[in-house]
């Protein structure tokens, strides 16, 4: 995927309003929660509202891939998701900052 700037930023400014230093933001991967309630049979979890933004921007695949780069281009520090379907962001990093 092409990386796209404007989504970075967006992300950034995202995970730097929606997170304090006891709550992560909460990206919720809408693609993967719907198969995985399909296949168990449940109600797909609800999106947080300040994910609707985004997604009125980009598509769910962009900003996965985006949010996962940020992770690893260490401008984001990730939180453990125990539920295999959404990404946690606890804060920017000193990088993310500066960017």
């Amino acid at each position: 995927m092409k990386l796209n700037i404007d989504c970075v930023r967006d992300i950034m400014l995202w995970a730097e309003e929606n997170s304090d230093l006891r709550h992560p933001a909460i990206y919720i991967d809408t693609v993967l929660s719907k198969s995985l309630a399909e296949a168990y049979e449940e109600v797909p979890p609800p999106i947080p509202p300040a994910q609707f933004e985004l997604l009125t921007r980009y598509d769910n695949d962009e900003l996965v891939y985006h949010i996962k780069y940020c992770i690893r281009a260490g401008l984001l520090d990730e939180f453990a998701s125990p539920d295999g379907y959404s990404i946690g962001v606890s804060d920017l990093t000193p990088s993310g900052h500066a960017f």
